[in-house]
């Protein structure tokens, strides 16, 4: 028996020295002739633990508190083992029999609280970490992590309240200094808190916390070539930081590194699915699956995120952003009210009305979207580059004296709200301004205005009133009985002759194709390849005019070594500078097919007959409306909407049909 002793005191002092290697077999021969030994079941498992052998310890525990299940030490030691074993609903329940035997354990409250966070039940894990707090008004720990709890509750001035109490005890405590720095976001404060978050990297840049949450920051203000770095930083620690991975996938697509990016969402795909209730993997995920335009699944990982934490504002932001962007509904409206409700950031606050109105205008509900669509000029960072004038904005009544509408946007949006320019002109002497490519098209199309080239600085000579193009939706588009449905802007008629002759290819229907978008934003989501339209190139009936702006000639011969198909280009028209010329080159067509650009607009404006294949989620533009196959803003227009998933190839091939069917009817009246 005194040998046995002997024993387990050698095994005692070599684990107080740290050599667990030694001490592991002596407890474990200990146990094995003392199997009752409370003792030394514990402190196996707390040596297994310390040793990196979590299973074996938390059955070394289990074994301890088989012998004596009120041993408040034992249920902490097994509840610290628990949660990193990532067990955490497990880690609770012996938490808070820790507490039950040992209340003012503050360590304890702490651990719960971590263990809780993990779950997302937040408002439980607060209540946790403020109790820790009370029992030892000295734990900074504590403060800290209440302090980070407060600032995911939106409690954003008490989380800044805790943190500065856990810095006051401990300077360089990190979690504290993110604390901080994660308010300071919320409230809009980028600079100022990315300074913080590099103060808590220098305390401490063994830990990630602060990378995720400055490369986080970075993203909120289009700084993802610096998230980057941030985010691999975070991997480099921890190689199973399924968040941070995500996270970086997306700051690679934005950048275009479309090939690194999908490896690294792979790998972060990969170790979710071993993941249980990780809020932030399941949120970083959506984003992700958003930015890529897999809508449908992106929202069920932002669904997965809400079903641990109803409260999350990230994952309700996912959501409904995703929800709006390809599925417009009353629902995504309601959803995006309870976020302006609750949103502390002005900034924030009004991107949401504008998505809102987005929503209202692609459902057709006019009047409400045109009323919230001026929120697109508001706060520091406009969605829309707002021109300012001192002349006082246009209500929409009848005018004495020039009435200023200014273009806005691109020139697809100019063009679309064009439209309305008759309408201003019944009721003012109006004076129009648009991208200078536009001039020559508007002068003729509408003779009784004056258009003049959009500067750079505001032209305000003798104005009586001004309103942005889009602004007279408000007063001329109030419904869908508002829409003239009728050609309005008019091309070079002796030009489009002259190019009628040069693109002529026999008794075939000549139509005009464009494939690609240069929007800054969606132009990837919104982009085909020419060799996409092969279902409409490979009908013989058909012949092809290129109408795509920018360099085409290698798509058109790799095309055309393929197929044997001439797609036409006419060198003496640049389709990017020239949009009077563009414009007469698609009237000299006699048909378009044209993903949604500005060719889409032209065509339509003209009133050409157009096939205008508009994508699928986060690119499809609201003035296409909810579930139309025509526009009232084009009469000549139908729209061919993209399923998710769907090619751009069998897109075309499901319109391939018609096109052939307007030639054969064209041919038909000669």
């Amino acid at each position: 028996m005194e040998i046995q002793s002997s024993g387990f005191t050698q095994a005692v002092t070599l684990h107080r020295q740290g050599r667990l290697n030694e001490a592991i077999p002596l407890y474990q021969a200990f146990l094995r002739a003392n199997r009752k030994h409370i003792g030394a079941a514990n402190l196996l498992g707390v040596a297994l633990m310390q040793a990196g052998r979590q299973e074996e310890a938390a059955d070394a525990i289990a074994q301890a508190l088989r012998i004596d299940p009120k041993q408040a030490s034992a249920h902490y030691n097994l509840g610290t083992i628990l949660q990193r074993l990532n067990r955490h609903d497990t880690a609770a329940d012996h938490f808070r029999k820790a507490i039950a035997l040992k209340p003012d354990d503050a360590q304890a409250h702490n651990n719960l609280g971590a263990a809780l966070k993990a779950l997302g039940r937040i408002q439980e894990s607060a209540v946790a970490y403020s109790r820790a707090a009370v029992i030892d008004p000295q734990f900074a720990q504590a403060y800290a992590n209440l302090a980070t709890v407060q600032c995911m509750l939106k409690q954003y001035d008490e989380s800044i309240v805790s943190a500065e109490r856990a810095l006051a005890l401990a300077p360089d405590l990190a979690e504290a200094h993110v604390a901080i720095g994660n308010a300071l976001v919320a409230y809009g404060k980028i600079p100022e808190a990315l300074q913080v978050f590099d103060q808590a990297i220098r305390l401490q840049p063994d830990r990630q916390e602060a990378y995720f949450c400055a490369g986080n920051a970075m993203m909120t203000i289009d700084l993802e070539d610096r998230a980057i770095e941030h985010f691999r930083q975070v991997i480099r620690i921890d190689p199973q930081a399924t968040a941070a991975r995500f996270r970086l996938a997306v700051c690679l697509y934005v950048l275009r590194s479309y090939d690194d990016a999908a490896e690294e969402a792979k790998k972060a795909f990969d170790a979710l699915k071993t993941i249980h209730r990780d809020i932030e993997a399941e949120i970083s995920a959506g984003m992700y699956l958003q930015k890529i335009n897999r809508n449908t699944e992106a929202l069920a990982h932002f669904e997965k995120a809400l079903a641990i934490d109803p409260d999350s504002h990230s994952a309700l932001e996912g959501y409904v952003t995703t929800a709006g962007m390809f599925g417009y509904s009353r629902k995504a409206i309601e959803l995006y009210g309870q976020l302006v409700a609750r949103e502390p950031q002005k900034e924030k606050r009004i991107q949401h009305s504008y998505n809102m109105a987005l929503i209202h205008l692609g459902m057709g509900d006019l009047h409400q979207g045109w009323k919230l669509y001026e929120s697109r000029f508001a706060g520091e960072n406009p969605m829309v580059a707002p021109r300012l004038y001192a002349t006082a904005r246009w209500k929409g009544e009848d005018l004495q004296g020039p009435l200023l509408v200014w273009g806005e946007q691109g020139l697809g949006d100019q063009i679309i709200y064009g439209s309305m320019i008759e309408d201003a002109a019944k009721r003012a002497q109006v004076v129009v301004d648009v991208d200078p490519r536009l001039v020559p098209l508007f002068a003729r199309s509408f003779p009784q205005v004056r258009v003049r080239p959009l500067a750079d600085e505001p032209n305000e000579g003798g104005l009586r009133a001004q309103v942005p193009a889009g602004g007279l939706g408000e007063f001329f588009r109030g419904g869908w009985q508002d829409f003239p449905r009728k050609p309005y802007l008019i091309a070079d008629g002796e030009r489009a002759e002259r190019l009628r002759d040069a693109v002529r290819d026999g008794e075939k229907c000549i139509v005009g194709i464009s494939w690609r978008s240069a929007n800054p934003k969606f132009g990837e989501h919104k982009t085909a390849k020419l060799e996409d339209f092969s279902p409409v190139l490979s009908r013989p009936e058909l012949g092809f005019v290129d109408l795509q702006y920018g360099d085409t000639a290698e798509e058109i011969e790799t095309a055309g070594a393929k197929s044997g198909v001439r797609v036409r280009h006419l060198d003496e028209i640049d389709n990017t500078k020239d949009i009077d010329g563009l414009a007469a080159l698609i009237e000299a067509c006699d048909a378009v097919v044209t993903v949604s650009n500005t060719t889409a607009h032209i065509a339509g404006a003209l009133g050409k007959r157009v096939w205008i294949l508009v994508p699928h989620g986060r690119a499809r533009i609201w003035y296409w409306f909810k579930d139309r196959d025509d526009s009232p803003w084009y009469p000549g227009a139908r729209i061919v909407r993209q399923e998710p998933g769907q090619s751009w190839e069998n897109l075309v091939a499901s319109i391939a049909p018609e096109v052939a069917a307007f030639a054969k009817e064209r041919k038909a009246k000669g």
